[in-house]
């Protein structure tokens, strides 16, 4: 198996996770739609919510969960998403990307849409909050790929 196939295999299977974490954690069917990614959105929300924060994690004492949760999470998701514009516009996952050159970076490449990083869209949205929209960010490379087309 080459290491583009190894890449693909892996975020197939972070994708099917993120649908039975969905499904175990939240009682939310995620079906690769559109729509789905609302339902992305509002568990990343809520996931966001439960995260202790400065003042917050001082008072109630409880730290943040380790990054290596946080970056699980955000591949789960992360690989969904991406799994959705696949469906839908085709792309792959790749190891580096022609914007990085000479590194080593998780990069989903959409058929017509280039290099993206929905994993790290994750990592922001739950680091920041709403104001990184995983439902908007969707929508934004939607009307970009649908553009294309």
């Amino acid at each position: 198996m080459s290491e583009s196939e190894s890449v693909n295999e892996t975020m197939s299977e972070a994708a099917n996770s993120c649908v039975e974490y969905a499904r175990q954690s939240f009682g939310i069917t995620l079906d690769y739609s559109d729509a789905s990614i609302e339902k992305v959105e509002s568990m990343l929300s809520r996931i966001y919510l439960t995260i202790p924060r400065g003042f917050w994690s001082k008072i109630t004492k409880k730290a943040p969960p380790p990054p290596e949760k946080l970056e699980q999470i955000s591949l789960m998701f992360g690989g969904y998403i991406a799994e959705v514009i696949k469906r839908q516009f085709g792309g792959t996952w790749k190891m580096e990307s022609a914007l990085y050159p000479g590194q080593t970076l998780l990069t989903f490449q959409a058929g017509a849409g280039g290099d993206m990083w929905p994993h790290l869209k994750v990592g922001m949205r739950l680091e920041n909050g709403p104001v990184d929209s995983v439902w908007s960010y969707y929508r934004f490379l939607r009307g970009k790929f649908e553009n294309k087309t």
